[in-house]
């Protein structure tokens, strides 16, 4: 999810800035204090850069809700910013970041903490999601197998074609009966068909060469011995 990626940025970006923000008022000479106000401005750009991406990728209105109060907050760490960079003594400056400073970059980073935490749980969701899924898919694929051939034993047809159905079409009789656990209901009820079929096949040929034997058996009975 692009979403997540960008709120860790946003979160990694304001701990930056904030370490800027302290190597600033440490800072040993006019050098030390105009990198760190350089460095803090290429982190305030890159945070705008990343906030103004999120903005595109909102789906929720929680999510909307977090990214408007993590915008007003930038707003203030903004200004607390400004507003150090003008203070005159390195007294007022200390106790100014440690106070208020302080408590808008805590009310930032949380916020920002709390966009990531949405997206985590945005993206497990979708996570458990697509593990069921595939968890649901692996197991039709073992219930019903595309290839239907080994169901019943003596007969080869294509994966396309129901069992009982190319049965019905071609003649080719079951050698033995169908069982409803390896069809559906569909393919069982025409294999049923096409076995009792061969069932009744069967036992009318049987029956007919009986009647044939016992006709013969009889006419030669009634024919005369040669002597």
């Amino acid at each position: 999810m692009p979403s997540i990626n960008e709120a860790h940025a946003i979160n990694a970006l304001v701990m930056r800035a904030r370490l800027w923000q302290f190597r600033f008022i440490t800072a040993d000479g006019e050098a030390e204090k105009a990198l760190a106000t350089k460095s803090f401005s290429e982190m305030d750009a890159a945070l705008g850069e990343r906030m103004a991406r999120y903005r595109g990728l909102i789906s929720s209105p929680a999510e909307e809700e977090i990214f408007g109060s993590l915008s007003a907050r930038i707003v203030a760490f903004r200004a607390d910013w400004a507003r150090l960079k003008g203070l005159p003594g390195q007294a007022e400056i200390d106790a100014y970041f440690r106070g208020p400073m302080n408590a808008t970059y805590r009310a930032t980073i949380d916020t920002a903490g709390k966009l990531v935490a949405l997206d985590a749980v945005a993206m497990l969701a979708v996570l458990v999601l697509v593990t069921l899924a595939t968890v649901l898919f692996c197991l039709v694929r073992v219930v019903r197998p595309h290839d239907r051939r080994d169901a019943l034993p003596g007969l080869a047809l294509g994966p396309d074609i129901p069992i009982g159905m190319r049965c019905a079409a071609t003649g080719q009789r079951l050698t033995q009966r169908p069982q409803r656990s390896t069809l559906w209901d569909r393919d069982f009820a025409i294999a049923e068909q096409a076995w009792l079929q061969r069932m009744c096949d069967s036992s009318a040929t049987r029956a007919s060469a009986e009647q044939s034997f016992r006709t013969a058996r009889a006419s030669l009975g009634r024919v005369a011995p040669q002597r």
